[in-house]
C-alpha cells in the first residue's frame, strides 16, 4: 500500500507549489479562449488542431484547462479539438436556471451550433461522460462517435463508490494537506502512486479555480439525473469506453454496464488505472482514440 510518507510528499508539493498557482490563475490564466452566447449564458471555449472535430466535455468541477496537456497535444496533431468550460465553471457564466445533465448537454449542443459543427466525435470524462451520454441519446444525429472515459450510466443502476470513498469525497475537514491527501488517493491507485511519486508532473500547471457554490450545483445535477441505463440501446454510434480497473469514484463495473448496453461498443480497461486514468496514461489513451476515430470516420 502507498505509504503515508509518499502521499504526504506528493500532496505537500501539490498544495505548496501547484495549488497557489491555481488560486492565482483566475483572470490571469494564459489559456486562450473565445466566448459564444448559448442558451442563457456565455460559454468560454478554445479550439485548436487540425482534422476531424472532437468535442471534449470536462468533468465535475473542472475547467477546460484541466485536461491532460499531453493528451491534448497528441490528439490535436490529427484532430480539431474543442474544449470548453461547462456552465458556471471557469470563464463560462452562470444563471439562476437549475443545473442538470440535460441542460449541460443542451449547452454542448449550443456550442456546436455556434461553432458550425454539424456532427463530431464527442469525448467526456467523469461527469462529462454523463453529459456526452445524454447528448448522444437526445441528439443522435449530432454525435458521430462517442468516447467515454471514467464513466458511469448514472441513476439507480450505477455502481456507487463504497461508503469510505463517499465519506472521503464529501469530507471537508482538516487543512489543505488532509484534503489534498484525500484527493490524490481518490484519483490514483496506491500502487501507481508508489511507482510515480512525482504525481504533480501529470497535471497542468495553470488551472482555473471554480466557485464552490457552482460546483455544488453540478454535484446536485449529477445526483438528480435519472441516468442513461434504460436508454443505452438507443445509442447506435460507434462508442469507445475507457476505464481504470482501480477507479474508486466511478468503479469500473459502470463501464462494463455501459459496454453491455451499447451495442458494438469497445471497452478498454487499464489494470492500474484510477479515476484519473487520463493523467496516468495519456499516450496510450491518445493512441486508442486515434485508432478508434480512424476506423469510425
Amino acid at each position: 500500500m502507498t505509504s503515508k510518507r509518499t502521499l504526504a510528499r506528493c500532496t505537500t508539493f501539490f498544495l505548496c507549489v501547484i495549488w497557489p498557482l491555481l488560486l492565482q490563475a483566475g483572470s490571469d490564466n494564459p489559456q486562450p479562449f473565445s466566448t459564444v452566447h448559448v442558451n442563457d449564458i456565455d460559454i468560454a471555449y478554445h479550439d485548436f488542431g487540425a482534422g476531424d472535430p472532437i468535442v471534449m466535455i470536462m468533468g465535475y468541477g473542472g475547467a477546460m484547462d484541466l485536461w491532460s496537456p499531453r493528451l491534448l497535444r497528441i490528439l490535436s496533431a490529427s484532430h480539431h479539438l474543442f474544449i470548453f468550460d461547462n456552465r458556471g465553471v471557469g470563464h463560462s457564466t452562470s444563471s439562476d436556471m437549475e443545473y442538470s445533465i440535460p441542460l449541460f448537454a443542451a449547452d454542448t449542443l449550443g456550442l456546436m451550433d455556434a461553432c458550425g459543427i454539424d456532427k463530431a466525435a464527442v469525448l467526456g470524462w467523469s461527469m462529462g461522460a454523463e453529459i456526452a451520454l445524454q447528448l448522444a441519446i437526445s441528439h443522435p444525429d449530432r454525435v458521430g462517435s462517442l468516447i467515454l472515459i471514467s464513466a458511469s450510466p448514472g441513476g439507480r443502476e450505477q455502481v456507487v463508490p463504497d461508503a469510505d470513498v463517499l465519506r472521503r469525497l464529501t469530507d471537508t475537514s482538516g487543512g489543505f494537506l488532509a484534503r489534498g491527501l484525500r484527493l490524490i488517493s481518490l484519483l490514483f491507485p496506491s500502487g501507481w502512486l508508489n511507482a510515480h511519486p512525482a504525481v504533480w508532473s501529470y497535471f497542468p500547471v495553470n488551472a482555473t479555480v471554480s466557485p464552490p457554490q457552482r460546483t455544488r450545483r453540478q454535484l446536485k445535477a449529477m445526483e438528480d439525473w435519472g441516468g442513461a441505463a434504460s436508454r443505452l440501446c438507443e445509442i447506435l454510434c460507434p462508442t469507445l469506453i475507457i476505464t481504470g480497473n482501480q477507479d474508486v469514484v466511478f468503479p469500473a463495473q459502470n463501464s462494463v454496464l455501459l459496454a453491455a448496453g451499447i451495442n458494438g461498443s469497445q471497452l478498454i480497461q487499464f489494470p492500474e488505472g484510477g479515476h484519473g486514468v487520463m493523467f496516468q496514461y495519456p499516450d496510450k489513451i491518445a493512441e486508442e482514440i486515434d485508432a478508434f476515430t480512424a476506423q469510425t470516420h
